[in-house]
């Protein structure tokens, strides 16, 4: 049976899920309906899943017959209609990012918290066969003890979003939380390491499309220091070269190489420290370019994965969860995904973590990380757990074990139930 999903917004993001859910899910996943007011939005969503049915309505959507809902609204939208979502009993598919503010993210931990339905956030980095590439050549040793880590993305301006939006730092919380989120994030996981001290500089020189007082920052540095003696920078610049000519690389630099991106290719190109220092080793990654920029290397298959639409993790891969993405909304935060996960029947790491944001520091304990290896049949099914506490609970007979966790997804496996609830243990 397929999933039945509904769509809050439908522009450029929301029709790009349209179209992954519903035409490339290998039809476990079918759109039944969408919400917008915008008719040519409408009309291109249209052409992706015909017989979806249209409501101008959110609450309507979010109440109506889907399993689940896909949210790809204005930032500052999103804690807002992923309570009403809960609320009414269904999963949530939100775009990042989790909120705009440090309160709006507490509040979709507490939503999270007080459910067993499945809130996944749209960091589909994490997803990409590109990026997950660069995270196993580093746990490979290639460049031996990672050292340095940077982003350089120089670019032209958003693409035009209904209001202008995205131009709204009320409306977006800005240029590092709506866009550059994802890469702290790929900088964090590459390093599995958690930043301890950020200094960022930036300013607005060029963009003027809302009011001054309104319009966000076209252009930032930050620097990062991490716990485990790492450094890391990110610059980004939106009034440099336009599409297609504009830049992003993305490197991490250890004590024996380095690696480096580079997207024209679809490859990452490698140094080892004492070669000769000719043609960097070329590593050619298996991933296409498709929707949105590259596809994100090969990350829209976290949509077609058919374990991925059922809610089961793809193998050999730590999935953020919405703790993960809203740690990602600061770069001086911990975030799950830092956790090193290696494939093995079982395994455990303890730590404490430290939340870093502008208006003070929190801290959270977290207990431990689980890699359980549930065998369903001929078919492993590995869970990937983030740092939350895990309990095992048996089944009736023959229906095998039961996994509650506070953390993730909710998945089924032939016969195995894997229920994952996301929480975090605050003290």
């Amino acid at each position: 049976m397929s999933l039945k999903l509904g769509f809050i917004g439908v522009g450029a993001m929301g029709r790009s899920h349209v179209d992954l859910f519903h035409c490339q899910s290998n039809g476990r996943a079918v759109a039944t309906a969408i919400c917008s007011r915008n008719p040519d939005n409408i009309a291109k969503a249209k052409e992706f899943a015909p017989d979806v049915e249209v409501f101008d309505d959110e609450s309507k959507l979010i109440q109506a017959d889907v399993d689940a809902v896909v949210v790809s609204s204005p930032n500052s939208t999103h804690v807002k209609l992923a309570g009403e979502v809960i609320a009414a009993g269904k999963h949530l598919f939100l775009e990042k990012s989790c909120g705009i503010t440090l309160a709006e993210c507490d509040e979709l931990e507490r939503i999270a918290a007080g459910t067993d339905r499945v809130i996944l956030i749209g960091h589909e980095l994490r997803y990409s066969t590109f990026f997950r590439k660069i995270k196993e050549l580093v746990d490979a040793g290639e460049i031996g003890r990672p050292r340095m880590v940077w982003t350089k993305e120089f670019r032209g301006a958003f693409q035009p979003k209904s209001g202008n939006w995205i131009q709204n730092r009320t409306m977006s919380g800005g240029l590092m939380v709506d866009k550059n989120c994802h890469h702290f994030d790929m900088m964090n996981w590459w390093l599995g390491a958690k930043p301890k001290r950020v200094a960022a500089f930036g300013g607005l020189a060029v963009t003027s499309v809302v009011e001054p007082d309104l319009q966000v920052n076209d252009y930032s540095s930050v620097n990062v220091d991490y716990d485990n003696g790492a450094v890391g920078t990110l610059q980004v610049c939106m009034f440099a070269r336009d599409f297609p000519n504009e830049d992003l690389e993305m490197g991490i630099v250890g004590e024996s190489g380095v690696l480096q991106t580079r997207i024209s290719g679809i490859e990452i190109l490698q140094w080892k420290r004492g070669k000769d220092e000719g043609e960097p080793i070329a590593h050619q990654v298996d991933a296409k370019a498709g929707v949105g920029w590259g596809g994100g290397g090969g990350a829209s298959r976290i949509f077609r994965n058919p374990r991925s639409v059922s809610g089961c993790r793809p193998r050999r891969q730590a999935a953020p969860d919405f703790r993960g993405g809203m740690c990602s909304r600061y770069p001086g935060c911990d975030c799950c995904g830092t956790v090193r996960c290696q494939w093995r029947n079982r395994g455990a790491l303890e730590w404490k973590s430290r939340e870093v944001a502008p208006g003070g520091a929190k801290d959270y304990a977290c207990s431990k990380v689980y890699e359980d290896v549930v065998q369903s049949h001929q078919n492993p099914v590995s869970v990937h757990v983030c740092p939350r506490r895990i309990r095992r609970q048996r089944g009736a007979a023959g229906s095998g074990s039961s996994f509650v966790v506070e953390c993730a997804s909710v998945g089924v496996w032939s016969g195995h139930r894997v229920r994952l609830r996301n929480a975090a243990d605050r003290v």
